[in-house]
C-alpha cells in the first residue's frame, strides 16, 4: 500500500483516511473520507493514530478505525454476521428504551437480551406474554 492523490492509502476499493493527531474531530475527518470516497464509489473510514501510539507496523492493528454506523451494518451483514433483514439499506439505528445501547428498529435489544433473566413481573406481562424487565417477547427469548 501507498500514499498519494489525495486518498491516504491507495491500491485498494475503500477510502482510508489516515490521522495523527492531538486533537480529536470525527465527524470532520469522515466527512471529508466521505466526499472523496462518494466520486468512486468505495466504502469510507477512518484510521486514527492517537498521541503515544507508535508508528511501527506492527503496533498498526491497535489504531483506532471508525466509520458511519449505516456503512458498518451493511458491511456486517454482507460478511455473513447476523441473520437481521436482506434490505439492509432501510436499517435504522435506535437507542434501546429499557437500556440505552444503541440497536436496530423492530430488532431485539441484545445488550437487554445479555443481561436480562427475562421474568415475569406482573400478571399483565405474563398474559401479554413478555419479560417485564425488557419488554421482549416470551418468541423472542425462546426462539
Amino acid at each position: 500500500m501507498q500514499r498519494g492523490n489525495g486518498k491516504d492509502v491507495v491500491n485498494v476499493p475503500f477510502d482510508c483516511e489516515v490521522k495523527s493527531r492531538s486533537t480529536f474531530a470525527p465527524r470532520e475527518w469522515l466527512k471529508q473520507a466521505t466526499m472523496r470516497a462518494a466520486a468512486h464509489r468505495e466504502l469510507p473510514f477512518v484510521v486514527c493514530r492517537m498521541n503515544g501510539q507508535s508508528d511501527k507496523q506492527e503496533t498498526v492493528p491497535e489504531y483506532l478505525a471508525f466509520m458511519r454506523f449505516g456503512d458498518l451494518v451493511e458491511l456486517l451483514l454482507k460478511a455473513g454476521y447476523g441473520d437481521i433483514q436482506t434490505d439492509s439499506d432501510k436499517l435504522e439505528p435506535e437507542r434501546c428504551a429499557q437500556c440505552g445501547s444503541w440497536k436496530l428498529v423492530n430488532v431485539p435489544c441484545n445488550t437487554c437480551q445479555r443481561v436480562c433473566a427475562h421474568m415475569y413481573v406482573t400478571d399483565a406481562d405474563k398474559a401479554e406474554g413478555k419479560c417485564g424487565k425488557c419488554g421482549i417477547t416470551f418468541a423472542e427469548w425462546h426462539g
